[in-house]
């Protein structure tokens, strides 16, 4: 381990390296059905509930990696939104620390 730390302290390229090794690129729409699922029936609409056409509802998505989750989040709040009668300003924010995946 010693070795390895010195490397990472002497080689820049080799601390990136291993800090891509630890990130979780996996990502792809709908990636977790069952929370998708609970969103859609049951947090969606407490999100929306006693809104009017000037209030806003913004959800943000931490670590979306290349944003297929923050994507996935925002067809269900278009769907539910499609639903209202009166719909308030909506705002979608999703970040993560792989700047590389966000391009």
């Amino acid at each position: 381990m010693a070795p390895y730390v010195e490397r990472l302290r002497q080689d820049p390229k080799e601390l990136e390296f291993l800090f891509k090794d630890l990130l979780i690129g996996v990502t792809h729409f709908f990636r977790a059905p069952e929370a998708f699922t609970t969103l859609a029936r049951t947090v969606i609409p407490q999100l929306f509930a006693d809104k009017g056409a000037d209030d806003r509802v913004r959800v943000c998505v931490s670590g979306c990696a290349t944003g297929e989750e923050a994507y996935s989040l925002a067809i269900l709040l278009r769907e539910h939104m499609a639903t209202l009668d009166v719909v308030p300003h909506v705002q979608v924010f999703a970040t993560d620390i792989d700047a590389q995946a966000l391009e």
